[in-house]
This record gives C-alpha cells, sequence and structure tokens, in this order.
C-alpha cells in the first residue's frame, strides 16, 4: 500500500570526539611552552617523542605529533609544527672611557623592530651625555626580546692652574 509509512529512533553516541592542538607555533630561544590534548588520563596518549601523558612541555623547535585512544579503541590524532625562533643579538659594546662634555651614541642594531631603553626611550639610537648604566630591550615581530647594558663613566676633565704672568 502507497500510504503506508513507518519511523524509528536510532540513538547515536558519540564514543570519541575529534581534537585539535592548535595552530602551528614559535617559541623563542630560552622558553618552553606547553601543548596538550585536553584530555584527562583515561584517554591513552602517544606522543612523537615518546611521552604518554595529556600535556608535553616543549623547549626545541620540531613537528610534535599525538595519537589519542579512547577506552573504546576510537583513535584520533594531530599534529603542530613549533618554530624555534633566536633572540635578537644586542649589544652595547664597552665603556670607551668618556670625558665630560661629550656625547656617546649607542646603538641597539636590529633595525625595525621594538626598542625600550632605560631611559624610557624607544628609538633604535640613542646620545648619552651622562654617566650611568644603560640598558634596552630589543623585541622581534614574535616578541622574543634580546637585551643588553652598558655602563658609561663620563670622566671630569683636568683643570690646569698656569699663572697669569709667565717670565721667560
Amino acid at each position: 500500500n502507497a500510504d503506508c509509512s513507518a519511523t524509528d529512533t536510532v540513538t547515536v553516541e558519540l564514543l570519541f570526539e575529534s581534537f585539535s592542538l592548535g595552530d602551528d607555533l614559535v617559541l623563542c630561544e630560552g622558553e618552553s611552552v606547553t601543548i596538550a590534548t585536553g584530555y584527562d588520563d583515561t584517554i591513552v596518549h602517544d606522543w612523537s617523542n615518546n611521552e604518554s601523558t595529556n600535556q608535553i612541555e616543549v623547549v626545541a623547535g620540531g613537528v610534535y605529533e599525538v595519537t589519542v585512544t579512547s577506552p573504546e579503541g576510537c583513535t584520533d590524532s594531530d599534529e603542530v609544527e613549533v618554530t624555534l625562533q633566536s633572540l635578537p643579538v644586542v649589544d652595547l659594546g664597552v665603556d670607551p672611557g668618556l670625558c665630560e662634555g661629550e656625547i656617546h651614541p649607542l646603538d641597539a642594531g636590529n633595525p625595525g623592530m621594538s626598542y625600550e631603553w632605560s631611559t624610557a626611550d624607544v628609538s633604535q639610537n640613542i646620545d648619552v651625555t651622562q654617566s650611568g648604566t644603560y640598558s634596552v630591550e630589543v623585541t622581534d615581530e614574535f616578541n622574543c626580546v634580546g637585551m643588553d647594558q652598558i655602563e658609561l663613566m663620563f670622566n671630569l676633565n683636568p683643570v690646569i692652574n698656569l699663572p697669569e704672568e709667565i717670565t721667560i
């Protein structure tokens, strides 16, 4: 009969959700980052670096892959690439031995980056006229920070006392 119909209900239980480790990362030299799956310890974790926890601490560049397995045997995997970024190299040099009244230029190098001097200046170069310790932090586009400092001493000029008249 063409007018017959039947219905039924099916319950679908999701045993395992798909996951993502997120976007690739840039890691500044000397720092670390935690990569986590978001799952608890009921899920088996098999990382490419032989770790078996739900998160790993990364201090080096490379591709980190994890395969996760649910108690029901469902698996999924993802990977994230970590790029290790060198810090900006900053070298303010050494104290050249300065005299009072001189102007000593300091150059943080690294054109186009961000600068923060101990003097509150934010330019690549500053001119110094007073003794003291001067430092600068240079930040690149990945927020990696290089720094250096220099102590400068401006020595007093010698005072010469000659008599007003000299008899020869």
